[in-house]
């Protein structure tokens, strides 16, 4: 798998190649923005509870909770403990400018600039890895195995911080309005039969369910995109 094989590359000995693992760990784990990734302080991580996550500003400064697997959990730890200076101070960004200080974000460019030379040497053995490597694709595969996995598209908007479902449509798949097109017709014939007995069921819950086993069938039967 080519996400194995570029996590693999990043020498985890090393102060640089630790935070560059995590950094890419927790790029395709959550399926975060990278410019949402990039502003996280530490004041955003919840670690020591039940339930670990971070709390994400996204798009028109709205908030939502991502949770944390715990292998993300697990180096989190070990890099804000081992390798940041000031890994007690919760105004301290995670992921800061070595130049600029912890106050200070990497850039995207720079992250963009680090994926792509792990890239190269992950190409090597996995042609399956772009060379020209971003960290939105990162985003983009996540979500993608998200939908593999069975995941309903209301939840991966969520998680994405869409405004809608039909921007996570457009971002799964080309194919809008062929999908909303097959989904109303659908919702039309659940209404109208006797597996839609509940007249108070609202017609977008049932687009949802539709636009779910449209993709599904889709992405099982016929599935050609190339994901990192």
């Amino acid at each position: 798998m080519a996400v194995k094989a570029i996590l693999s590359v990043p020498n985890q000995r090393t102060a640089t190649g630790f935070r560059d693992f995590t950094l890419m760990l927790l790029l395709y784990s959550t399926a975060i923005r990278v410019n949402e990734l990039l502003t996280l302080k530490i004041s955003n991580i919840v670690m020591d509870c039940s339930k670990p996550h971070m709390i994400v500003i996204g798009k028109g400064r709205k908030k939502r909770p991502l949770p944390l697997l715990s292998q993300s959990v697990q180096c989190l730890k070990r890099y804000l403990k081992k390798y940041h200076p000031k890994y007690n101070d919760m105004d301290a960004l995670i992921f800061y400018s070595k130049s600029k200080g912890v106050y200070a974000p990497m850039s995207a460019e720079n992250v963009n600039k680090m994926l792509k030379k792990y890239a190269s040497i992950a190409h090597e053995t996995c042609e399956d890895v772009p060379l020209n490597l971003h960290a939105h694709q990162f985003r983009h595969a996540k979500a993608s195995h998200w939908l593999e996995n069975g995941m309903n598209i209301a939840q991966i908007s969520y998680l994405l911080g869409h405004e809608s479902i039909q921007t996570t449509m457009i971002y799964l798949d080309n194919q809008k309005v062929t999908h909303q097109n097959i989904a109303k017709n659908l919702c039309l014939c659940f209404r109208n039969s006797s597996l839609c007995s509940d007249n108070n069921i609202k017609v977008d819950s049932l687009e949802i369910a539709a636009l779910n086993m449209i993709i599904f069938f889709r992405y099982r039967y016929n599935f050609s995109c190339r994901i990192i």
